[in-house]
């Protein structure tokens, strides 16, 4: 017969404080119910809310900076910055889509011209 005290496990998690369960598990176990308690009392108040829109709001404005000075050292450096990458590799993408709709068009009317065409065809065939 086992002797060890058995813990009362809560409905909605079987796993919690099963004796087979590793000693590393059962301590995990019992720590991360209160932790997370705590945690999601914490993050549910409208102070945690504004600490972190604050947080990100600083964040977003060292990025910005940080950007903005290196764009400048580039530029000094006679150098390209990431926005000007991103709106050649636009244009790039619009000349290419640009390209590939001549060379369809170039490839239409030559097998019009050499009478290869569906409707060219057609004609021959007296529809």
């Amino acid at each position: 017969m086992d002797r060890r005290p058995r813990t009362v496990l809560a409905p909605c998690d079987p796993m919690a404080q099963n004796p087979q369960n590793p000693m590393w598990r059962r301590a995990f176990d019992a720590i991360e119910a209160p932790a997370r308690k705590r945690l999601e009392a914490a993050v549910g108040t409208k102070e945690f809310a504004q600490v972190m829109m604050t947080l990100l709001s600083a964040w977003t404005t060292v990025g910005k900076t940080g950007r903005a000075a290196s764009t400048r050292l580039l530029h000094l450096a006679n150098l390209p910055a990431h926005a000007d990458l991103r709106r050649l590799s636009r244009q790039l993408g619009a000349l290419e889509g640009k390209v590939d709709k001549l060379a369809a068009e170039l490839e239409q009317v030559s097998r019009r011209l050499d009478g290869t065409s569906p409707r060219a065809e057609r004609f021959r065939r007296g529809r």
